[in-house]
């Protein structure tokens, strides 16, 4: 009966807390609540992925997701224009490594989230040439800019776990 109580409880208790983290419509655009990928594997083979952006999933915030080196390059030059070289570094190194050395393979994706307070830039015509990124600089500076984090590199692909 103690068991069966407290997993109505339990449930309870995620009722809540996921409706009060739910996505809510928006008056004027969707939203992206869910994404389903088929993944080619290196093998060949077919894997599929489901992505919620919902109710207490890590994927909540994802602003940006990059899926191929030519992104994690326009991506890397741009953390290195917005938040110094050593963000720019840590774009490339996330994308040309394994999140942890005994997975199988380099991320298959890097998702943005977690932006904390940005503001529309200033109304501006000037094209600015954005410079490639040096492998000299370091990575262990001080790093300022949101988070990168490196998926489908793993074995796990379940959204509530990122590694």
């Amino acid at each position: 009966m103690k068991t069966l109580l407290k997993t109505v409880l339990i449930t309870a208790a995620l009722a809540v807390s996921c409706s009060a983290t739910a996505l809510e419509p928006l008056q004027d655009r969707a939203q992206v609540k869910h994404i389903n990928s088929t993944l080619l594997m290196p093998d060949g083979s077919d894997m599929n992925v489901d992505m919620s952006f919902d109710c207490g999933s890590e994927f909540k915030s994802t602003g940006i997701i990059v899926t191929t080196e030519q992104g994690a390059k326009f991506l890397a030059n741009a953390y290195s224009k917005l938040y110094g070289s050593v963000a720019g570094e840590k774009v490339k190194q996330a994308w040309l490594t394994k999140a942890n050395p005994d997975d199988p393979r380099k991320p298959t994706m890097l998702l943005i989230n977690d932006f904390g307070s940005l503001d529309w830039t200033v109304n501006s015509t000037k094209v600015t040439e954005l410079k490639h990124f040096s492998s000299t600089q370091s990575v262990n500076e001080s790093y300022t800019g949101p988070n990168v984090l490196q998926l489908c590199g793993t074995r796990s692909h379940h959204p509530t776990e990122l590694q």
